[in-house]
Parts: C-alpha cells; sequence; structure tokens
C-alpha cells in the first residue's frame, strides 16, 4: 500500500497540473482577445482624435482668414476715410 500512494499522487498532481495549465491558457486566450479589442479602441480613438484636432485646425484657420480679410477691408476703409479728408482739405 505504500508504494501505491506515491503513484496516485503522481497521477493527481499530473491531473492537476493539466486542469491548472488548460486554465490557465483558457486566461491567456481571454487577455490576449481582450488586448486586441483594447487595441482596436486606440486605434479608433487615435484616429478620432485626429479628425477632431484637423477639423478644429481647420475652423481656427478659416475664423482666422475671416478675421484678416475683416482688418484689411476696416484697413482700406481708413485709409479712404484719411485720403479722403486730406484731398477735402486741399481744396
Amino acid at each position: 500500500m505504500l508504494l501505491r500512494q506515491p503513484l496516485v499522487d503522481s497521477g493527481d498532481r499530473y491531473r492537476l497540473w493539466i486542469t491548472l495549465t488548460q486554465v490557465l491558457h483558457d486566461e491567456m486566450q481571454s487577455l490576449q482577445l481582450e488586448l486586441m479589442q483594447r487595441q482596436t479602441r486606440i486605434t479608433e480613438l487615435e484616429a478620432e482624435n485626429k479628425s477632431l484636432v484637423e477639423r478644429w485646425l481647420k475652423k481656427l484657420n478659416d475664423e482666422a482668414n475671416k478675421i484678416n480679410e475683416a482688418n484689411r477691408i476696416a484697413e482700406e476703409c481708413v485709409r479712404a476715410v484719411v485720403h479722403g479728408n486730406s484731398n477735402q482739405r486741399r481744396h
């Protein structure tokens, strides 16, 4: 009976090792799937962020162009008034 005990223990240990190995394998596959999903989400968010930044910069650039155009028109009006007043004084 003493000789059989180590064999039973070895068999039990082997089955336990197989079970634990399978659990670890399943857990690793689950974590790899989760990692892939998160990496995909990160890629999507990076693309969305890039798009939002580009749209925001375009909007700021458009606004700056409108302000520059308004300033140009205002400067032309001021010049016209200044030149108009100086021409009237000469006459």
